[in-house]
Parts: C-alpha cells; structure tokens; sequence
C-alpha cells in the first residue's frame, strides 16, 4: 500500500477523532466529594459545548477554548476544571450563578436567587427544596 492510500484512509479517522474530543471529554472520578451521586471510580462523559469548544487533547489537558459560550453554565450542571493553585483535575456541581447569595450554616447549603424571591421560591417548588426564612424574610 502507498503512502498517500494509507494517508486517505486514516485522515478521516483522525479527523473525525479532532472533532469528537473537541466536544466530548470522557473523566473518571477520583474522590468521593460528590458522593452519592457520583462514587470514586465512576466514569463521566462531559461535553464541552455549552460551556464553549476546547481545543482538542489525546493525552492530558489543555487549558484553552476554541470557542467561549457565554451563557452556557446552569445551576446543577457538572463541571470540570484545573484548579489555578494545583495540576489536579476537579468536578464539582455548580450550585450558584453570578449574582446569587450563598451560605453555608450548620452543614446545610442556602441559596438565593438574586434578588428575586419569587424567583427563588419557584426553583425551590420545581426541584421540591425546602424554603428557609430568617426574621420574616426568604
């Protein structure tokens, strides 16, 4: 077989292989933070177009978006990302927005949507969380 018949045969292999790891990234889990949804062990499939396009890795990370999404980030989506301050990989749940209030007392997550209350209370009811109030408030 010729150079340029094997260089016809593999070219769309490898193409078709850019372009998968460019939108999807397969991770396997490595601690139990997310426990019990996600258990040490466990593979995840985590496509990359919502939150942009990433340039495309085989082996390792690479740290760069071919495209940017600007919007594509919700509440309750699983991320992954390189911590600035270590090389470890984490993924995590995005529990707030830009713009929500977060605290944490006594082991149990508050979030506040906004400013908006109302906002806040229809997440609540469509996810069935609890609704807490401090002196009168939400």
């Amino acid at each position: 077989m010729s150079i340029k018949k094997l260089i016809i045969r593999i070219a769309p292999i490898v193409s078709l292989l850019t372009i998968l790891f460019s939108l999807v990234r397969i991770y396997q889990i490595e601690d139990i933070s997310m426990y019990p949804a996600l258990m040490d062990g466990d593979y995840v499939i985590v496509e990359n177009v919502s939150a942009g396009i990433h340039v495309p890795s085989f082996f390792g990370y690479i740290n760069a978006h071919l495209y940017d999404h600007p919007t594509g980030i919700k509440r309750g989506d699983i991320l992954v990302f390189k911590h600035p301050l270590d090389e470890r990989l984490y993924i995590k749940r995005c529990a707030a927005l830009p713009g929500d209030s977060v605290m944490q007392w006594n082991k149990i997550f508050y979030l506040q949507i906004g400013s908006d209350e109302n906002l806040t209370r229809r997440y609540a009811m469509k996810y069935s969380l609890k609704i807490a109030t401090v002196e009168g408030q939400l």
